[in-house]
């Protein structure tokens, strides 16, 4: 089974095709595969000669998009690269994503090609690959396997008459033209209308006004295109639509210019409102601009419908709101971004501004300027993944998709994990789109699946709207929970939930700690929950990476927290973390969140069973994310937040390479693993000054002087020539556990300090403890004080 994935990576990367009858295939370099069996007249196919060749239906001919030699990568099987269309020609050279595919059996023996029927394909299921769909349709660049082909008889080619017309008084363009096809033949016939004309449907073999799909042709058909031309279609209104026409109205002419360039005559649009008691206002006038004439507006203005019971046109007297749409950009113009001036034009009443309904009158020249009034977005893209490249952003006014407004592109390198973005806009709605590409690219409306986001957002009044942080996708095309680059990495690794290299890691947890499944990583520590112990319904699981497996005192470690998601189900209440840790080893340093600004995070006393059950030293962390934070993460596992530590010894009586263990406990709906530190003693020793041995007149006196400095100043440390150049450095490592001699909690020159001099100075029994033991102390005798520093005495 490992030989039949290997051979279809090698197929995917040489494009060998040695066919000698489906030949000129285009290598556009955008492609998926198939395999499968192929079966002719109830035997296989035979190897290195038989072939398969596959086609779509191109303008009314056949376009080959691949092809293949039988048996020739792996005896009984096909493997056949089906192109794309190259976006970079103009003429179509390949398949476009979900055409439907013609599949064709060449004999050789027999020198005879056979279109394969739907009815005579089949599929089996073979992982990784994705399974076929039958009829089979291009799906851009997968691997589906196993797609079998059958020949049951050699049953003659009937071919059919396929007649395609077009009526009306309008005109257009088709995507096909009559023709001869086989029996069976199947295909879809686009019509598109031509400027002022509307097509109306078909009639004959099909009816509709969508795409006229003939299936299975077997007969002679005929296909009819209505199109009829509409009387000034480019002059009716597209944007503001809906005007209830009613016996009362005014008129407006005038110029219009939009950021200080003419108008488009027959494209642009004019929408004049009122406002009603509520602030809602309500379109009751709508022209094309140069409809009448060209480079002017002429707008009829309706009033309300006194035969009706409710108010649907202006009243005498209301104030008017003119906006604007330029249809290159599909951007609107409120009235507040329009500025109006007045001309008198013969007997015509000069205009008011603001402008004002007036019954049956007709006003001369209200000119029209809009002008973009610019806002900002800001905010900021997270992506905690491994994908790299370009990180590509920008945004498209939400009604025009094509539209790039404002984009971006900036380098996306496996350190970075977020970027601050900064547009400055006009005023509109937008849709802010960002992925992740291999390249820099502009072209944001195009459907990005892998590492992608999108958002919707209004800019309004010149104000600087900020985002909440936007997260890019990871892509898992199988819903393995292993992400699909990590996989290719590893092509063989097995699914999530097994141990590849028997190492206590799955390789889910091998993914989440950036580890290879296929070696073992012994000084990681797992000890997570199981089936049997944890019986609380599992919705999102948090699992630690790796931290350090030992440290030792003073050293500072970092781990991420991760999120694995474990049902697909929604999340009932917001996210809360709770970290536990015993303060009497660990000092809690920092945290950092990679999703967004928590609600807040507090360190407090607790008196549960989570560290040492010490409510002196036991302390919690607990952390609060609000519940729209999730929305966008729908890929695990993703890091959510880093922890970062210290090891520390406050009272000197931590025993050497002691285990202490960070526990986690969440908020209902969310589960949770647990870590543990190593701690080891610290590599120090009474040799202050480096020479190899502990001397009462140099290291002795070092190590008074810094005891007996209350200020840390450390100034007399000069009076001694030491030879090691980072003496204060080292001395800043010693802790309780290295300088409190006699055990007391406290470091004291009088007492401690005394007793190392002392014994440096072969002091022993009683003259070594006299007058030098401190109040409370817990090591009092000589035999113990002597063992306690014999511990630090270099060999």
């Amino acid at each position: 089974m490992k030989q039949y994935v290997c051979l279809i990576i090698i197929l995917i990367s040489t494009n060998a095709f040695g066919t000698s009858h489906f030949i000129d295939v285009p290598n556009t370099g955008y492609s998926s595969s198939y395999s499968g069996k192929i079966f002719l007249f109830g035997h296989s196919a035979i190897d290195n000669a038989d072939e398969v060749g596959v086609f779509i239906k191109n303008a009314g001919h056949e376009l080959l998009i691949g092809a293949c030699v039988f048996g020739e990568i792996t005896s009984g099987y096909y493997y056949v690269n089906i192109y794309g269309d190259d976006p970079l020609t103009t003429d179509k050279d390949g398949a476009s994503l979900n055409d439907t595919m013609i599949f064709k059996v060449w004999d050789a023996d027999q020198d005879i090609e056979h279109v394969i029927l739907w009815e005579n394909m089949s599929f089996e299921s073979y992982a990784p690959l994705s399974q076929p769909v039958i009829p089979p349709q291009f799906s851009g660049s997968k691997s589906f396997g196993l797609l079998n082909l059958t020949v049951n008889e050699a049953a003659p080619v009937t071919m059919y008459q396929l007649t395609i017309n077009t009526q009306g008084s309008g005109s257009g363009s088709l995507s096909e033209e009559s023709q001869l096809v086989s029996n069976g033949t199947s295909l879809t016939v686009v019509a598109t209308p031509y400027n002022e004309t509307t097509f109306m449907g078909w009639t004959g073999a099909f009816s509709g006004t969508g795409p006229a799909i003939l299936v299975d042709i077997q007969s002679d058909i005929t296909l009819t295109a209505i199109f009829e031309y509409t009387e000034s279609l480019a002059d009716t209104p597209i944007h503001f639509t809906n005007v209830k026409l009613t016996d009362q109205s005014c008129t407006y002419v005038g110029k219009v210019q939009i950021n200080q360039m003419d108008a488009e005559d027959h494209n642009d649009e004019l929408g004049v409102f009122y406002e009603d008691d509520t602030g809602i206002q309500h379109l009751v006038g709508s022209c094309v601009i140069g409809s009448n004439n060209e480079g002017f507006y002429l707008v009829n203005v309706y009033g309300d419908d006194s035969a009706t019971q409710v108010k649907d046109g202006a009243a005498n007297g209301d104030r008017l709101y003119f906006y604007l749409w330029d249809k290159s950009t599909c951007k609107e113009y409120k009235s507040s971004q329009i500025s109006l001036t007045t001309e008198s034009y013969q007997n015509f009443m000069i205009p008011e501004t603001p402008p004002i309904f007036r019954i049956n009158n007709s006003f001369g020249f209200l000119n029209l300027s809009g002008t973009d009034i610019y806002g900002a977005v800001k905010g900021k893209i997270r992506y905690t993944g491994t994908k790299t490249g370009y990180l590509n952003i920008g945004l498209s006014l939400s009604d025009c998709p094509d539209s790039n407004v404002v984009n971006d592109s900036v380098l996306w390198d496996k350190f970075t994990t977020s970027y601050d973005y900064s547009f400055d806009v006009p005023i509109g709605s937008y849709t802010l789109k960002a992925f992740i590409d291999n390249q820099p690219s502009v072209l944001l409306q195009n459907t990005y699946l892998p590492y992608t986001s999108m958002t919707n957002l209004s800019v309004s009044n010149g104000q600087t709207i900020t985002m909440n942080d936007l997260y890019l996708s990871t892509p898992d095309l199988n819903a393995n929970n292993l992400p699909d680059w990590w996989e290719q990495n590893y092509t063989n690794v097995g699914l999530s939930t097994n141990d590849d290299d028997h190492d206590g890691y799955s390789n889910r947890l091998e993914y989440q700690n950036r580890t290879n499944p296929f070696e073992k990583d012994a000084a990681y520590f797992f000890r997570g929950y199981s089936d049997a112990t944890d019986t609380r319904t599992r919705m999102l699981t948090f699992v630690p990476s790796p931290c350090m497996p030992s440290a030792s005192f003073g050293d500072a470690f970092q781990f991420q927290v991760m999120l694995q998601k474990t049902k697909d189900l929604e999340m009932a209440v917001p996210l809360q973390l709770f970290v536990h840790f015993d303060s009497s080893v660990l000092k809690f340093n920092q945290f950092n969140s990679f999703i967004g600004d928590p609600s807040g995070y507090t360190i407090k006393s607790e008196q549960e069973s989570q560290a040492d059950n010490d409510p002196e030293t036991d302390r919690v962390i607990e952390i609060k994310w609000p519940h729209n934070q999730f929305q966008s993460m729908y890929i695990y596992p993703e890091s959510i937040c880093s922890l970062a530590y210290t090891v520390i010894n406050l009272n000197g009586s931590i025993p050497d390479g002691i285990i202490t263990r960070i526990n986690f406990s969440t908020s209902k709906d969310y589960t949770c693993d647990t870590h543990s530190v190593s701690v080891k003693n610290l590599d120090f020793s009474y040799d202050i000054d480096g020479n190899g041995k502990a001397d009462a007149l140099t290291d002795g006196l070092l190590l008074l002087y810094y005891m007996a400095d209350a200020n840390q100043t450390y100034t007399n440390l000069s009076a001694i020539n030491a030879t090691r150049t980072e003496t204060l450095a080292y001395l800043n490592r010693a802790s309780k556990y290295h300088l409190d001699i006699d055990g007391n909690g406290d470091i004291d020159f009088l007492t401690d300090g005394l007793l190392i001099l002392r014994y440096f100075f072969a002091f022993v029994g009683e003259s070594l403890c006299h007058d030098a033991i401190g109040e409370g102390a817990n090591r009092r005798l000589p035999k113990d004080i002597e063992a306690y520093i014999l511990r630090f005495i270099p060999e």
